[in-house]
């Protein structure tokens, strides 16, 4: 079973020529490039010599993005580094940062390639109380990262990430029990596993749910409480089934669909599944509600099989379980959706 813990971000643009005095970062940015030169400082040591790599997929403006480069190239400077061409055989770490936003906030992600190596970190950003792009969002763009594939079936997953990244967890709900992996290394390890006690068989259309903030696992008629995942003791109790309150999509009926806790300015997020059978490759699209009317946004996500799951994670996330009908693999893909312009 592999993992892949890397978020892959797409290759950077090459770093801004200064032409003179950069301009200056708004205040409330200051302490961000900060954290982000500091969380890259300790990604990146020992090394000295470093390439600095930097794109923009957010709404900023190419000026302010040009801006926070500067800062991060001074503050790296400040703390001993070296920035060198990206194509200099003398760089020792090689460091791709990327500008991109969620509904609510900035996420500067930063990916620190040596020796092999690959380490990332990001920090959130608030937004300016006016969008410093000077446009208002209006359309979806669609992201995925691939966070756990496997042979068998399972339903749904959760990552737990801890005080640090050695003290990650993922459990990876399957028909009959619930799985445990521990990060050690870089790499999920086996944690062992618990059984799910139930008395009917299940439906043949099984679907199930990890609620991730209250450490519980919702099936159809009981409701299992993860006890302690270390000692993989689960209890399992009678529930009576809600019926799931699913957005009507025009067009798009008895596909799988989800409103994200997310907005992009006034209309809400939605995402929809394609209308093929569970032999057919998927896709997933999304929309703009407003007054109970949603319209397409963005381009979708094509998938190489049927998308069997879509569930809420943190931060108006999604999760997605795809059944990969070229490998025969189960995927889990965290999906976002950010507002572009």
């Amino acid at each position: 079973m592999a993992l892949l813990l890397s978020i892959a971000c797409a290759t950077c643009t090459s770093r801004a020529q200064s032409g003179g005095t950069p301009a200056p970062l708004p205040q409330k940015w200051d302490e961000p490039v900060r954290a982000l030169g500091a969380n890259i400082s300790g990604a990146a040591s020992p090394a000295r010599m470093i390439s600095l790599e930097v794109k923009n997929i957010s709404s900023l403006r190419a000026a302010d993005a040009a801006a926070i480069r500067e800062g991060l190239e001074a503050e790296l400077v400040r703390r001993g580094f070296h920035i060198v061409a990206a194509s200099s055989s003398a760089a020792e770490a090689r460091v791709e940062t990327t500008l991109s936003e969620s509904a609510e906030k900035y996420v500067w992600v930063a990916e620190i390639r040596s020796n092999d190596a690959e380490r990332m970190t990001m920090v959130d950003v608030a937004r300016p109380a006016v969008d410093l792009s000077g446009k208002r969002s209006d359309s979806l763009v669609l992201d995925r990262k691939l966070a756990w594939q496997q042979p068998g079936r399972f339903l749904d997953f959760a990552g737990f990430q801890g005080f640090d990244a050695a003290s990650a967890t993922l459990w990876v709900l399957e028909p009959e029990r619930i799985a445990f992996y521990r990060n050690a290394g870089g790499e999920w390890q086996w944690e062992g596993a618990a059984a799910i006690a139930h008395r009917a068989p299940w439906p043949r259309d099984l679907r199930g749910t990890i609620d991730a903030a209250h450490a519980r696992i919702l099936l159809p008629g009981i409701e299992c409480t993860v006890k302690s995942a270390a000692a993989k003791e689960v209890e399992c109790t009678p529930a009576q089934e809600l019926d799931a309150q699913q957005i009507k999509v025009e067009g798009r009926e008895g596909d799988d669909t989800l409103a994200l806790r997310s907005a992009c300015g006034a209309a809400g997020v939605v995402l929809a599944t394609g209308m093929g059978d569970w032999t057919q490759p998927d896709s997933i699209q999304g929309y703009l509600e407003k007054d109970g009317h949603a319209a397409s946004s963005g381009d979708p996500i094509q998938t190489d099989g049927p998308v069997t799951a879509l569930n809420w994670d943190a931060e108006g996330a999604a999760r997605a379980v795809v059944h990969d009908l070229k490998s025969g693999n189960y995927e889990a893909y965290i999906v976002t959706a950010t507002c572009g312009h």
